[in-house]
């Protein structure tokens, strides 16, 4: 059993351990340290070997998970984006942000919010674009919702049916756990009135 003079446990067999539990996970045939009376040599002349030619890895700016990058490609495809694809549609068929914040303004978002994204869009900052669309449609999301409807660019009325979202996750969870205590005082530790 080799033992160090020094090492903590002394009772533990380092090279033991090193063979029989790490090696086989490594595919070494042994962790062994080299023996002292072998000298390693570093030349000038030794090159390490070339590595296997790789694909590139491909990169994206994107702080979007790739595992949704597809549901919000494009703006999306439920009604309100729909609606707002076609009202947001720039004379070269492009989206238009200016037509987009016009039309949350006219839709009732706050023109605080408004003009904050605007701001940060005009100063191309990195990720505006993105954020201003998804914010702003959130909060366009809610007044239609509440609302049954969306003013388009032109004034007029537009019905949109938006379905409440789905809760998820931890909202989700939150809810089962108030909905079981409501209907059950005492396990949320309440005494019975």
């Amino acid at each position: 059993m080799a033992r160090r003079e020094g090492f903590p446990f002394p009772h533990v067999d380092i090279q033991g351990v090193l063979d029989r539990d790490i090696a086989p996970v490594l595919g070494s045939a042994s962790m062994g340290m080299a023996p002292r009376n072998e000298e390693l040599v570093m030349s000038d002349t030794t090159q390490a070997p070339e590595a296997p030619a790789t694909e590139p890895v491909k990169t994206t700016k994107s702080i979007v998970p790739s595992k949704y990058s597809g549901r919000y490609k494009n703006g999306g495809d439920d009604p309100l984006a729909l609606f707002i694809k076609e009202q947001c549609k720039g004379q070269d068929g492009a989206f238009s942000f200016d037509a987009f914040f016009h039309l949350c303004a006219q839709n009732g978002v706050p023109t605080e919010k408004v003009e904050h994204y605007k701001a940060q869009v005009a100063e191309k900052r990195h990720g505006a674009e993105g954020r201003a669309r998804m914010t702003l449609r959130n909060m366009l999301a809610t007044i239609v919702r509440k609302n049954g409807k969306a003013l388009a660019a032109d004034g007029s009325e537009v019905p949109i049916d938006l379905p409440k979202p789905a809760l998820t996750g931890a909202a989700k969870e939150a809810k089962a756990t108030s909905t079981d205590n409501a209907a059950n005082p005492a396990a949320a530790g309440t005494p019975p009135l």
